[in-house]
């Protein structure tokens, strides 16, 4: 426990600090645009004395890390962000004012990575390698390097500004009685007005696209990863039973056949397997592998020394375990050695990315000794 609340803090403690230095960071690019924001913000016609006073009132007369200093006294003294240049108010008043709209974005673009990431992900994966499945991950590639505002600009042209079905900008006015929350579209809910409720719905239809086709196309791109990640059904072009042995087995002769490699390396979420000449030499290592990836299962990247020693006390996979003991009866002369993974039957919310790297990271550490072993890894 009392380890735990150690490690809290120190986590506390860097963000505190990183949130510091990221700060500084960003005042000191803001104070490198070119041009004097007090004269943009006053206006071109204001006296030289107004500017020099005004400038002077906001510390800008004064080097920048006093700037800064004088600007994060306020925020923790008096919680105070200082006076925008722009709209001459506090702020936090605009941050007030326009958070929650910047909150209904925020879920509404949430949500629609979540429906569309998995779905496009999902249709990509059950049409793998057809025309469907390459003209998705050949979008997904564009979604990914494109930028959020360009995708706005295109959008635009496309249903705005062409077609004509989406407002160019703006959102329908909400009668000030409607407004509880800030959010224009839970207030419209609230106040029962379904009606207006779609109009700002599609108001706020375009701007949700545009910043979120990006991370669906990243949603898409994982999820069509974790559903086709089994390497050795892709070889072949079909489904493998990998709880068949004679099935299991055949087709990793053949791909062991195919690589002319001394040893392959296959993981799997019932077993781990190493097939040829130095097989016997790597079973530590498997058995590190089984563990790294169980780890990493459980915990996700939240895993140290203790909890991996926890994973290796977990019981066997029972079917991965009678796949062994099947295998072995099946083919004791052939050059292979087998373990079960780790029965992981009641992880609540297992972590399902990145196992093959942690199967891996488990592997190393074993085989460092050992440089002369080498292997291919399925």
């Amino acid at each position: 426990m009392q380890k735990s609340v150690v490690n809290i803090l120190k986590k506390l403690l860097h963000t505190v600090i990183l949130l510091l230095m990221l700060s500084f960071v960003v005042f000191s690019f803001i104070r490198l645009i070119p041009g004097d924001p007090v004269k943009i913000s006053l206006g071109p016609m204001t006296p030289e004395e107004t500017i020099i006073q005004k400038r002077s009132e906001l510390y800008f007369d004064r080097s920048l890390p006093v700037q800064w200093g004088h600007w994060l006294k306020n925020v923790v003294t008096q919680g105070s962000f200082g006076e925008s240049l722009f709209t001459h108010r506090d702020v936090s008043q605009d941050i007030m004012q326009y958070l929650p709209k910047s909150l209904e974005l925020t879920l509404y673009c949430a949500v629609l990575i979540l429906i569309l990431g998995v779905a496009v992900g999902t249709l990509s994966a059950i049409f793998k390698n057809s025309w469907i499945d390459n003209l998705i991950r050949f979008i997904s590639y564009l979604g990914v390097c494109t930028p959020a505002y360009a995708i706005g600009v295109i959008l635009l042209l496309a249903f705005s500004y062409t077609l004509k079905l989406f407002p160019i900008g703006g959102v329908p006015s909400i009668p000030p009685e409607y407004v509880k929350t800030g959010m224009l579209g839970l207030d419209c809910l609230l106040a029962g007005d379904f009606k207006l409720y779609v109009q700002v719905l599609k108001s706020m239809l375009l701007p949700c696209l545009s910043l979120s086709l990006g991370s669906v196309a990243y949603m898409a791109r994982i999820h069509r990863g974790a559903m086709v990640e089994d390497e050795l059904q892709d070889r072949f072009g079909c489904r493998i039973n990998i709880l068949n042995p004679a099935e299991a087995l055949a087709a990793i002769q053949t791909v062991y056949n195919q690589l002319q490699v001394p040893t392959l390396v296959c993981h799997t979420s019932h077993w781990a397997l190493s097939y040829g000449r130095q097989t016997p030499s790597i079973s530590n290592a498997l058995k590190s592998g089984i563990c790294m990836a169980s780890t990493r299962f459980q915990f996700g990247d939240d895993y140290n020394k203790d909890r991996y020693k926890q994973s290796q006390e977990l019981p066997a996979s029972k079917k991965g375990a009678a796949f062994c003991e099947s295998l072995s009866a099946l083919s004791a002369d052939r050059p292979f050695y087998a373990l079960p993974a780790k029965d992981l039957s009641s992880v609540a919310r297992p972590h399902t990315i990145g196992l093959g790297d942690a199967f891996i990271g488990g592997m190393l550490p074993q085989l460092l000794p050992e440089s002369a072993h080498k292997s291919a890894y399925i």
